[in-house]
């Protein structure tokens, strides 16, 4: 065997080699990708399933400590900001254990907008609730047509500002007058939330959850809060407050 054949093999030998470790670089390299996304994937869920506390009262929209269809006036631990111009109503409520075929309309179209699917059972139950303003209502101040709200709210901590919405009429918005914030008047319910790093000191009297309804305006809203916590996007729910209490 010449010197050049002994050459043009090692030469060969190393480019089979190269050719190896460039493959196992390579698997190397997909492994780590495949161990990333799975990592990532594992976070999400864990972070979705993070206890978040709410700072809101009666998330269920009690009125007089009960669910009631057909009650009107303010919910238990609210505050209507202008009771002369802005009615709540509850127009539903989530009735579990009923066949989700039987149960009112208006709760079996919030389940299939929000969640796609009408659940038998869901704990607690939550009332739907209908807030309008009046339509003769002068223009005037931005304040006015803020509705029912609770407030303030610590500042100082991360939180979700959350509401299942379905805007009937009008322009409704959520949390401010802002057209950042207009639902929109599509016919179908949607899962509003808003994350905010709140300032420290004080308290924040604009970030409700308030809505702010023009004149002639209406919308069905439930499961509306304040979270201490910020929740993933499409994970809003009821959420029960630290000591696991609850209203009524």
């Amino acid at each position: 065997m010449t010197i050049e054949q002994n050459i043009a093999e090692l030469v060969q030998a190393s480019n089979n080699l190269t050719g190896v470790v460039d493959g196992k670089v390579q698997e190397i390299d997909e492994k780590i990708e495949q161990a990333g996304k799975k990592y990532q994937a594992l976070m999400a869920g864990i972070q979705s399933d993070f206890p978040f506390y709410r700072l809101t009262k009666n998330q269920e929209l009690k009125i007089n400590g009960g669910l009631i269809v057909g009650t009107s006036g303010t919910p238990d631990g609210w505050v209507n900001r202008s009771p002369g111009i802005h009615t709540c109503e509850l127009v539903a409520s989530t009735e579990t254990g009923v066949e989700p075929a039987d149960k009112d309309p208006i709760i079996q179209a919030m389940w299939r907008d929000i969640k796609g699917g009408v659940p038998k059972y869901n704990n607690p139950n939550f009332a739907v609730a209908r807030v309008s303003t009046a339509v003769d209502t002068a223009p005037g101040d931005a304040k006015v047509f803020y509705s029912i709200y609770q407030g303030p709210i610590p500042n100082g901590v991360p939180m979700t500002f959350g509401a299942w919405i379905k805007v009937e009429k009008g322009d409704v918005r959520f949390l401010s007058s802002s057209d950042n914030d207009v639902v929109p008047n599509d016919g179908l319910w949607h899962e509003i939330t808003r994350h905010y790093n709140m300032i420290n000191g004080g308290a924040s009297y604009i970030h409700g959850p308030h809505l702010y309804i023009q004149p002639g305006a209406s919308c069905l809203i439930a499961l509306p809060g304040a979270v201490a916590g910020k929740i993933p996007e499409g994970k809003w729910g009821f959420i029960d407050k630290p000591k696991l209490e609850r209203e009524g």
